[in-house]
């Protein structure tokens, strides 16, 4: 396994927050298209159910906030509001010139919330390439603080049923309830940050 590379897997709802500001979106790229190269990415990495993209820009005028502090406002809501269950951020955006954001996701990442980092390369070419080739996506992809992760061969997760190999044949029906109150509470929440955070002019 390469120097800095460790295994992982990781079942939790994955949100992927995009400051199109510092990255456009790639002329002619169907943001489906971005989507599924970033689940596959992910997938590789470890990373499972990943929601639809939210997009940030200058172009929305629905905020009363700049585009990098409405979609840290918007984390940290996220990652309070899943009943103590961890959340995975995936945050396309500039560190260097977000360091208030910066800050916001060591901190979400020391409260047991896995934080991805993707900073693309500032060539224009290379940097649009990174949202169509998983491998590219991935090279560019790191956790925040540093390291790479990638997904255990041996990890028995099947990402289409979303089920695992090890469930419990004969589930406690209060731990069902459970199961069902906090999907409906992901879903919610994620219906919510999709219709006010997916700009079309981003």
């Amino acid at each position: 396994m390469p120097q800095g590379m460790s295994e992982y897997f990781s079942g939790n709802w994955t949100f992927v927050f995009w400051l199109t500001d510092d990255y456009p979106v790639p002329d002619g790229v169907e943001i489906n298209s971005i989507y599924n190269t970033i689940h596959a990415a992910l997938y590789q990495m470890g990373f499972d159910k990943v929601q639809p993209i939210r997009k940030y820009c200058d172009n929305d005028k629905q905020y009363d906030a700049p585009p990098a502090k409405q979609m840290v406002r918007e984390m940290l809501a996220l990652a309070g509001s899943m009943c103590d269950d961890p959340v995975t951020l995936v945050v396309i955006a500039k560190q260097s010139t977000n360091p208030d954001m910066n800050r916001v996701l060591h901190g979400l990442n020391s409260r047991n919330n896995p934080v991805l980092v993707v900073e693309p390369p500032d060539d224009d070419t290379a940097r649009d390439s990174v949202f169509r080739s998983v491998d590219s996506f991935v090279e560019c992809t790191h956790v925040v603080g540093g390291g790479k992760t990638t997904r255990p061969q041996s990890c028995c997760y099947d990402i289409d049923s979303g089920s695992d190999s090890d469930a419990d044949p004969d589930p406690d029906p209060e731990e069902d309830a459970y199961r069902w109150t906090k999907r409906m509470i992901i879903s919610w929440n994620a219906k919510i940050l999709m219709s006010s955070s997916d700009c079309g002019s981003c």
